[in-house]
């Protein structure tokens, strides 16, 4: 869902934490989870309600594609592996 989100430049909000604190402030916003975590994701809808633009979405477009193209996907699951491959004894 994420993914087709940002593909098609939408707003999306995420959880500051994890793999949504990881994604760039312009493309996605972002809600501090704990304290205030309930004001910010209510505010973030309101201004959404009221029609403002809180990312502009030719950007989160472009990170998308980058960041999702197979190529890109590929390479950062074929490094994931050999990282794995390293840390695994050989008689496993």
């Amino acid at each position: 869902m994420l993914t087709r989100a940002l593909e098609a430049g939408r707003t999306t909000l995420v959880s500051d934490h994890a793999y949504g604190g990881s994604l760039p402030d312009d493309v996605v916003v972002k809600i501090p989870v704990g304290e205030g975590e309930i004001e910010a994701l209510a505010g973030a809808f309101a201004r959404c309600a009221a029609g403002e633009r809180l990312v502009k979405a030719a950007r989160v477009r472009a990170f998308a594609a980058k960041a999702f193209d197979p190529t890109t996907v590929a390479a950062r699951f074929g490094g994931q592996l050999e990282r794995i491959r390293e840390r695994t004894p050989s008689h496993v």
